[in-house]
């Protein structure tokens, strides 16, 4: 009877016990309907995305591969960051080196477009913690005139252990009527 108990206990833990993965987004060739989890049927977008379509279930430690050379254009965004890792298991929104288009390796780009409807192209909403964001190249923000204060190629409302490393952020403009100082565009906490 104990051998029969600790058995079951043991596969209700199996079963109940999940593991974080790895997804592929490539917008050229990717499509939401497929898995993710392979560089062969990748995601067009990632989770926060705006359009993704996938349903996704979050797991601390998740990692979103983008593939290099490849670039997403405003319609892609904001991307809001909905998920947190965990201080043993950082979520990590970035590369591989080894994937990518063209003749080597290139950020992949996040590219707002300079569009007036876009406030931030990534943003991390309502405290998230524990996530990394890797050798992604952010560029051609917008802000749109006044009382825009807050907005910028990365926004951290109230987030903590983030780390963005080997990123680019450039190319942000601000509108030239604007008469305060909301003139941002790089990496914004508040």
């Amino acid at each position: 009877m104990k051998k029969s108990l600790f058995l079951f206990l043991f596969l209700i833990l199996l079963i109940n016990f999940t593991y974080a993965a790895t997804y592929y987004i490539d917008y050229s060739t990717g499509n939401d309907a497929n898995l993710g989890t392979s560089t062969s049927a990748p995601w067009k977008l990632a989770p926060g995305m705006n359009g993704f379509t996938r349903s996704y279930t979050h797991q601390a430690g998740d990692r979103f591969i983008f593939k290099g050379g490849v670039t997403w254009p405003s319609e892609a965004f904001p991307f809001n960051v909905g998920y947190s890792g965990s201080a043993s298991n950082w979520d990590y929104y970035g590369v591989d080196q080894s994937w990518f288009n063209g003749a080597s390796f290139t950020k992949p780009v996040f590219d707002a477009g300079y569009a007036t409807s876009i406030q931030n192209i990534m943003s991390f909403p309502s405290v998230r913690q524990y996530v990394v964001v890797d050798g992604i190249e952010f560029m051609r923000l917008y802000q749109a005139g006044n009382g825009v204060w807050g907005s910028g190629s990365i926004q951290l409302i109230a987030s903590t252990n983030i780390l963005i490393k080997n990123c680019y952020v450039h190319a942000w403009q601000a509108d030239p009527s604007a008469t305060d100082d909301d003139a941002h565009g790089g990496i914004i906490g508040i």
